[in-house]
């Protein structure tokens, strides 16, 4: 047994990660309170797999405070065997709950805490969980295991009125009758919010900030990791300094990619873009997920940023740009590589081609920009990405 004490101790993504990844369960069980993109997406590469090996997944989500969105259980739908909502009329009462468990005929795996199914909840916020591994026909084990399920047992009863089996059309009925909303929505909504007031908790505009922040990267996930190249690879913990307090804003990145043979995946950033967006040291590792056009992502990619002593810039490897290999544009049309970051270290990307949704605001938009030693790029925030490409599926 053992307890998270995210983000300092490990974190609950990583612990689920690994169970998926591995073959010692073929049953996973998880109560959310609150579902959004963010984790559903960080999660949904190594659910699919656990799913394909023959595993079955059952999940019950609240939809509390407009906590889930509509894209989340769409998510979670497609690779569930079973999904569930639990939500009490009561204004009085909130589903809170967060419950993951595993098993075999041989043995259990379950965690209860605080952390819910979105990208903090699972990686960089401050949640605390406790978890334990179980041995079957053990009476005490098997007795605990006994009260753990009895709960999903409880939380799937759709008897109960307040229990409902998602499917399409009661999606559809949720959000056409304003119990759930959209990604974009809830993003729009929180930008409105910061930048009224300059944070999302703090209404004195322009008062002076009392409390320090902290900011943390998820860990190195081992199954997929990569070698570290030119540096001894960090999990970097540090306070922000005023200044940086207030880059930090700056949470998107928008650059062409120019063409570089057959070692396309190793992209290159100027000392700015290192300085300006990723705020990393040369040999940190980090971690990528690539997002596709709808909504899927890929699974997580160890990193490093290494120092190329043949330009003096910063080269990261980024899986979803090996295909210019062969697919680089020859009218001119660069690709362009967007960024968002999620957490210190962890950044989802997309690659737009000149086919793309989006590409041809973002494109133009870049190619006002002033022409500089490098090609365009722009270190922005999420109003900006909205405002070129609405539909973004990193937002």
């Amino acid at each position: 047994m053992g307890i998270i004490n995210q983000p300092y101790v490990n974190n609950i993504g990583r612990k689920l990660i690994d169970n998926l990844y591995q073959e010692d369960f073929n049953e996973f069980y998880l109560i959310a309170a609150y579902a959004k993109k963010s984790g559903v997406l960080r999660l949904l590469p190594y659910l699919e797999s656990f799913r394909g090996r023959g595993g079955t997944i059952t999940a019950i989500v609240g939809i509390d405070q407009f906590n889930t969105s509509i894209e989340a259980l769409r998510h979670l739908k497609g690779v569930c065997n079973n999904l569930y909502i639990f939500h009490s009329e009561s204004p009085t009462q909130t589903f809170h709950p967060k419950v993951y468990l595993f098993k075999n005929t041989n043995k259990a795996w379950f965690s209860i805490g605080s952390s819910n199914l979105t990208g903090g909840g699972l990686f960089s916020n401050y949640e605390v969980n406790y978890y334990k591994e179980l041995q079957l026909n053990i009476p005490d084990q098997d007795e605990e295991l006994r009260n753990i399920s009895a709960i999903f047992t409880q939380y799937t009863d759709i008897t109960n009125p307040c229990c409902k089996v998602v499917d399409d059309a009661l999606i559809d009925e949720l959000s056409a009758s304003g119990y759930i909303k959209s990604e974009l929505e809830l993003q729009r909504t929180f930008i409105a919010g910061a930048h009224r007031t300059g944070t999302g908790a703090r209404t004195g505009v322009g008062a002076e900030r009392i409390f320090g922040k902290e900011k943390f990267g998820a860990p190195r996930i081992e199954n997929q990791a990569t070698a570290a190249q030119g540096g001894i690879a960090t999990n970097r913990i540090e306070v922000h300094t005023p200044q940086q307090l207030q880059d930090l804003g700056n949470t998107v990145l928008m650059r062409h990619v120019p063409k570089a043979g057959d070692r396309s995946k190793q992209v290159h950033f100027n000392i700015d873009i290192k300085d300006h967006f990723f705020y990393l040291d040369f040999g940190t590792t980090i971690q990528l997920q690539e997002i596709m056009a709808d909504g899927r992502s890929k699974l997580i990619e160890d990193r490093v940023l290494v120092f190329s002593e043949s330009n003096r810039n910063v080269r990261i490897e980024v899986s979803g740009a090996e295909r210019l290999d062969e697919h680089y544009p020859t009218n001119g049309n660069r690709p362009i590589l967007l960024f968002r970051r999620i957490s210190d270290t962890f950044f989802t990307y997309m690659l737009l081609l000149e086919d793309s949704q989006g590409y041809n605001s973002i494109n133009q938009y870049l190619l006002t920009l002033p022409v500089g030693r490098s090609l365009p790029y722009k270190i922005t925030d999420e109003a900006k990405l909205e405002s070129l490409w609405q539909d973004c599926p990193l937002l």
